[in-house]
C-alpha cells in the first residue's frame, strides 16, 4: 500500500493464503444461531494494537495501555507514549522512536493494509440502515445516542453522531455484534459513558468514523474505533477497545486503554471490610464527631484483574476537603488477587454537616477515578488542646511529615527552629522532645519548648545536624504532647553531610541557588532525563565561573553532561563564563538511569569556581554535521575512542569559546547537542547564528 493511500469505498482482494485461514477457521467454529446483529469484523493483524497511527502519537505522559501501540509511516520519533506507560509494545518504523521501542516497519505496514480492510469493511455492511437504525436518537434523526438503549444491530449517521447529554446503554448477549457507520466525526460527551448489558462484550462493538472521534474528559467508550483522520482521548478518559487512526494522529490524555479481552487490572473497594462501594454512586459516612476530634475509615483495595493495578493516588476536594485527610496511603501495585488499605479521617472544627469528594487514581481503565463521596458532623465543641508545628514560621509540618536540613559541610552544623502554637481551647501540657533512627545521633535538640501553652500560645525548640561524614543523613524526631490527635508529632528529620571541598567559602563570592527548579522528565529522543535550574548571583561581584553539585542521587544514577566531580563523587556541571550580580543561568542537567525508573528529587549546592581553559595543542578538526533536531543542535564529527576533544564555538570565526566539559571519546563518532548551559553560554537562536569547531587534545 502507498503512504498515502487512503481507505476506499469498497475492501481490496485478500491474499489467498488468508482467504484460505478464514475459510478453515470458519468451518471449525459452529456457527452462533444465538447471536444477534451483524457479522463482526476480523480485524486482522490490527487486532493487538490498541493505538495504530498514521502520524504523531501525543500524550502528557500519564495514563497506562494495556496493549500494543505502532505508528506507519511516521518516523519512530513522533511516538510520545513513553515506556512507563506501556503494557505491551512500542512498534516503529525506524530506531527514532521510544527506547524500549521494537522497529518493525512490514508488521505496521501490514496492519495499516488490514486498517484499511476492516474499515473498508465496516463502511460498506449491508443492507443500508433505515428507519430507527438511520441517525438513531432519542429525539428521531438527531444521531444523539444520550440516554438510548441499543438492541444489537448495524446503524448509520449520515452527519455527526453525538453521544452526549446521558449515557448510551448496549444490551444484548456476549456474542451479539453492534457496528456504527459515522459519515462525519464521533463525539462522546464529557463524563459519558458506552455501558455495556446483558453480557455484551466491547470486542464486539464497532465505530467505523469517517472524519475524527473525540471522547470528552472522563468519558469511558467501549469498542473499536476505526477513523479516517484523528483519535484524541481528553483528560481522564478511558477506552476498552482500540484506537485505529488511519491518517492523522492520536492523542492519548486518557487515564487508560486496553484491547478487549487482554490483561487488565480491575479494581474494587470495600468500607467496612465486606461492603463493596460503587464508584461515584456511594456516600461514605463518617457520622457525628465532637470538635476537636477526630475518627476514622479504614478503605480496602482489591485487584480483582488479572494484571498489576497501579497508579493508586489519592486526591480529595470540595467545600470541606481541609476537614478529611489521608493518613495512610494504598501501596503502589497491587498484584492480581492482592489487596491493600488506605486510611481516611474526619477532624471537624465547628459544628454541622460536612462533606468531600475522594477520588482515587488507578490503572483500572474503567474505574479510574473511583469516586466516593465523603460526609460527617461536627457536634458541640469540646474543650481541648490542639498541637500546630511549623518551620519556618507560617509553615506548617504535618504529623508523619519532614523536614530537610539541606546540605551541610562535614565538620559544621546548622539548626533550625521549630515553632508550636496551640490551635486548641485548653491548656496544650507534656511536651517533650526525643529524637531516634539511624542517624540519630547527628541531630540534637539544643533549646526545649516551654510547657504548658495556652489557648493561642506559641513557644519554640532548636534542632541542631551536625554531620560527621558525607552522604545523606535521617532520623526522626517526636513531640510528645495531650493533644490526642497528634501525640506523638512525628517528624523525619534528613540531611547531607558533604565534602569540605566544595563548600562555598564564606569570605568571597557567595551564589545562591533560586527557587527555579523544574521537575525531571524523560527526553523520549535522547533517552535521558532532563532538568532546569536556574542559579541567580545575589551577590554583590561578579563570579569567573559557576560550579553547581548534584547531591544525594541514588547509586545507579549518572549525570551525563557532568563536567566532573568532588573527591567524594559527588558530580557537577559547570558554566565556565562570568556571571555578573543580579543575573542569572539557567542550566540543563542530563541524567542517565538503565531503567528508566522516576529519579528522586536531588539537592544541589552551588561555588564559584575558575573558568575551563582549553589549549589548542592538536590539529582544528572539521565538524562533519551541524544540524538542528527538534531545538535541539547537533554536532557531529569523527574521533578516535579514548582521544580527548573540545567543542569550541564563535559567533563570528574570531572568538572562539570553549564548551564544557571536555570530551573523551566513547567511540569513533562522537555527536554532541548544544543545549546551552552548562555547555555552552546560551542557546542559538538559530544554527546559522553559532560556528563549531573541534580540537583534539593531548
Amino acid at each position: 500500500m502507498e503512504k498515502n493511500q487512503t481507505p476506499q469505498s469498497g475492501p481490496p482482494a485478500r491474499p489467498t493464503g488468508r482467504i484460505l485461514t478464514s475459510l478453515l477457521l470458519a468451518l471449525a467454529i459452529p456457527y452462533q444461531l444465538e447471536a444477534a446483529g451483524p457479522a463482526p469484523l476480523d480485524l486482522l493483524s490490527t487486532a493487538h494494537f490498541v493505538i495504530l497511527s498514521g502520524a504523531a502519537i501525543t500524550t502528557t505522559g500519564g495514563g497506562i495501555i494495556n496493549g500494543d501501540v505502532g505508528a506507519s509511516p511516521i518516523a519512530g520519533s513522533a511516538i510520545g507514549v513513553n515506556c512507563a506507560q506501556m503494557n505491551g509494545t512500542i512498534y516503529a518504523v525506524d530506531a527514532s522512536g521510544p527506547p524500549c521501542a521494537v522497529i518493525a516497519s512490514v508488521l505496521l505496514t501490514a496492519a495499516k493494509n488490514d486498517l484499511t480492510t476492516a474499515y473498508n469493511d465496516a463502511a460498506g455492511r449491508t443492507p443500508v440502515p433505515t428507519g430507527p437504525n438511520l441517525n438513531p436518537g432519542l429525539i428521531p434523526g438527531s444521531g444523539n445516542l444520550g440516554g438510548m438503549n441499543l438492541a444489537p444491530g448495524l446503524y448509520k449517521f449520515t452527519t455527526t453522531a453525538l453521544i452526549t447529554g446521558a449515557d448510551v446503554t448496549l444490551t444484548g448477549g456476549p456474542d451479539d455484534v453492534w457496528i456504527f457507520q459515522c459519515a462525519q466525526d464521533l463525539q462522546l460527551g464529557s463524563g459519558i459513558k458506552v455501558i455495556l448489558a446483558g453480557g455484551a462484550q466491547a470486542k464486539n462493538i464497532f465505530w467505523q468514523v469517517g472524519t475524527s472521534a473525540v471522547l470528552g474528559t472522563f468519558s469511558v467508550c467501549k469498542g473499536t474505533i476505526l477513523a479516517n483522520q484523528a483519535i484524541t482521548m481528553n483528560t481522564s478518559s478511558t477506552l476498552e477497545g482500540r484506537a485505529l487512526a488511519f491518517g492523522a494522529g492520536v492523542t492519548f490524555n486518557g487515564t487508560g486503554a486496553a484491547a478487549p479481552g487482554t490483561n487488565a487490572p480491575g479494581i474494587a473497594v470495600q468500607q467496612p471490610s465486606g461492603t463493596n462501594l460503587v464508584n461515584g454512586a456511594i456516600t461514605n459516612d463518617f457520622g457525628s464527631v465532637a470538635v476537636g476530634t477526630n475518627t476514622s475509615h479504614t478503605f480496602t483495595i482489591t485487584n480483582t484483574g488479572s494484571a498489576n493495578l497501579t497508579g493508586l493516588a489519592i486526591t480529595i476536594d470540595g467545600a470541606d476537603s481541609t476537614l478529611f485527610s489521608v493518613t495512610t496511603n494504598p501501596a503502589a501495585a497491587v498484584s492480581p488477587g492482592g489487596t491493600t488499605t488506605f486510611t481516611v479521617r474526619f477532624a471537624p472544627v465547628s459544628p454541622g454537616a460536612k462533606t468531600a469528594a475522594l477520588h482515587l487514581a488507578n490503572s483500572d481503565i474503567n474505574n479510574s477515578p473511583f469516586n466516593i463521596t465523603l460526609i460527617g458532623a461536627g457536634t458541640g465543641a469540646g474543650t481541648v488542646p490542639g498541637l500546630v508545628v511549623q518551620q519556618p514560621p507560617g509553615a506548617n509540618l504535618v504529623n508523619g511529615g519532614g523536614k530537610n536540613f539541606g546540605p551541610v559541610a562535614v565538620g559544621t552544623n546548622t539548626s533550625l527552629v521549630f515553632t508550636i502554637t496551640n490551635s486548641g481551647t485548653a491548656a496544650l501540657t507534656g511536651l517533650g522532645i526525643t529524637i531516634d533512627g539511624s542517624n540519630s545521633a547527628l541531630f540534637t535538640v539544643t533549646a526545649n519548648p516551654a510547657a504548658p501553652v495556652g489557648s493561642g500560645g506559641t513557644t519554640t525548640f532548636t534542632v541542631r545536624f551536625a554531620p560527621v561524614s558525607p552522604g545523606g543523613k535521617t532520623a526522626v524526631l517526636h513531640v510528645a504532647n495531650n493533644d490526642l490527635n497528634n501525640n506523638p508529632f512525628n517528624l523525619t528529620l534528613t540531611g547531607t553531610g558533604i565534602d569540605s571541598a566544595i563548600v562555598v567559602s564564606t569570605n568571597v563570592f557567595v551564589v545562591f541557588l533560586s527557587a527555579g527548579v523544574s521537575p525531571i522528565t524523560l527526553n523520549p529522543q535522547t533517552g535521558l532525563f532532563e532538568q532546569t535550574v536556574q542559579v541567580t548571583n545575589n551577590g554583590s561581584s561578579t563570579a569567573t565561573a559557576i560550579r553547581l553539585f548534584i547531591l544525594n542521587l541514588p547509586a545507579d544514577v549518572q549525570v551525563y553532561n557532568a563536567g566532573g566531580s568532588s573527591s567524594n563523587g559527588t558530580p557537577y556541571v559547570q558554566y565556565a563564563l562570568p556571571l555578573a550580580p543580579a543575573t542569572a543561568v539557567t542550566f540543563l542537567i542530563e541524567y542517565y538511569r538503565a531503567n528508566r525508573q522516576t529519579i528522586p528529587q536531588p539537592a544541589f549546592l552551588v561555588q564559584e569556581t575558575t573558568p575551563v581553559t582549553v589549549t589548542n595543542t592538536g590539529p582544528v578538526m572539521a565538524v562533519d554535521r551541524s544540524v538542528q533536531l527538534a531545538g535541539r543542535f547537533l554536532i557531529e564529527f569523527s574521533a578516535i575512542p579514548g582521544n580527548r576533544y573540545a567543542v569550541q564555538y564563535s559567533s563570528d570565526l574570531q572568538t572562539w569559546q570553549t564548551a564544557a566539559p571536555v570530551i573523551t571519546a566513547p567511540s569513533n563518532r562522537v555527536q554532541w547537542y548544544d543545549d546551552g548551559p552548562p555547555k555552552t553560554e546560551s542557546k542559538p537562536a538559530t544554527i546559522g547564528s553559532r560556528f563549531y569547531r573541534v580540537l583534539a587534545l593531548p
